[in-house]
């Protein structure tokens, strides 16, 4: 046996072993069957390959260390492997197809799912530039709503302040024209023409000040509220940069949100490379079901057939012995039960003779006296 399966090259073993059938039974096989099971071990590499690549892509996102993410893409690599290959090998071709079909569903429900985690990492790497373009101008939207939201904010405020000094300056532009008005009218330049302090110079002089007194204590107020207004503004500039920095540093795109972009770019795209995984992922699966009962098969169900009956003769020789000693403990219990019965019967039969003796001896006292 180790002569024939030398004889089967290294390739050819290793991929009979990733299909997971018996090496033994396999050499008892025509050469068609090593090459269909050759083919399904071949697919199975494939799936641990790209599972791995896709296993790297995806824990690359999550780690910055490179041997942890190399070793974690060949724990994963391995592990799919191990499950394809349990899954294939466990797959058995029965007398009906229909039967064998609905045996296989489970299977193939596993074989999707792993075919989904496989494929989604791969995705994001193909599309990894439009991925980032659409993140990018996620970013920017949230940043422009930011700035939206405080910029409104602070026009307002320069509003409030323009609308103050406008006032303000309307308010002296008067004082001024009515200190025009009342130098012209003591100049005698103007109005009556009479140089000197007459009564309307007084009066233009008395109306001046007054205006003038309000107008001070009006910029006094407006200073004040300009000089709140100003650090309102300062305040809110300092909120929206705060705003801006927390969110330029918090909107990382880890690996769900390039999944959930992957979605929103272009799902058709992303349907068809899934198919493709999970044609890949299925078609040692597929090979199975859509092909004959080979003599593989065959041999397995005699192997088991076999093993089947010698468990049942063990079985049988089980329930023969234990049989067996319960009536070898029963003839035994029989037989002592007998042993006790016959000395309880010879001790009778003492007593009855010694309470015999006592009497006859009584009697014959008796008879003496």
């Amino acid at each position: 046996m180790t002569e024939e399966i030398n004889n089967l090259s290294k390739i050819s073993r290793f991929l009979l072993f990733c299909s997971g059938v018996s090496m033994k039974m396999m050499l008892m096989c025509p050469q068609y069957e090593i090459i269909k099971y050759s083919s399904i071990g071949l697919t199975i590499v494939f799936t641990t390959l790209l599972s791995s690549i896709s296993a790297f892509f995806a824990f690359s996102l999550i780690f910055d260390s490179f041997p942890i993410v190399l070793g974690a893409s060949l724990i994963w690599g391995g592990m799919i492997f191990n499950l394809d290959r349990y899954i294939v090998s466990t797959l058995r071709s029965v007398n009906s197809k229909k039967g064998e079909f609905f045996k296989a569903i489970p299977r193939l429900i596993i074989a999707v799912l792993i075919a989904l985690v496989i494929s989604k990492p791969i995705e994001i790497k193909l599309f990894k530039n439009e991925i980032n373009t659409y993140l990018e101008k996620e970013r920017i939207a949230v940043v422009d709503d930011v700035k939206i939201k405080y910029t409104s904010k602070i026009d307002e405020i320069t509003t409030r302040k323009d609308l103050l000094v406008n006032k303000l300056e309307n308010r002296i532009s008067i004082r001024d024209a009515y200190y025009s008005d009342f130098k012209c009218e003591c100049d005698g330049t103007c109005g009556t023409g009479k140089k000197g302090r007459g009564s309307e110079c007084e009066s233009r002089q008395e109306k001046y000040e007054t205006y003038a007194a309000e107008v001070q204590m009006q910029k006094a107020q407006t200073d004040s509220l300009l000089n709140v207004l100003s650090n309102e503004q300062i305040t809110t500039r300092t909120l929206m940069n705060a705003e801006l920095l927390t969110v330029s540093s918090e909107f990382k795109s880890g690996f769900f949100d390039r999944i959930r972009a992957l979605n929103e770019i272009d799902k058709l795209s992303s349907l068809l490379i899934l198919c493709i995984f999970i044609m890949i992922e299925i078609a040692p699966i597929l090979t199975k079901l859509l092909s004959s009962k080979g003599p593989y098969e065959s041999l397995l169900e005699e192997s088991e057939l076999a093993f089947e009956m010698n468990l049942q003769k063990a079985k049988d020789n089980f329930s023969y012995e234990r049989i067996k000693n319960s009536k070898l403990k029963e003839a035994s219990l029989e037989i002592e039960l007998e042993s006790k019965t016959s000395e309880m019967k010879q001790t009778l039969k003492k007593e009855a003779y010694a309470r015999y003796e006592k009497m006859q001896k009584e009697v014959n006292a008796k008879s003496t006296h």
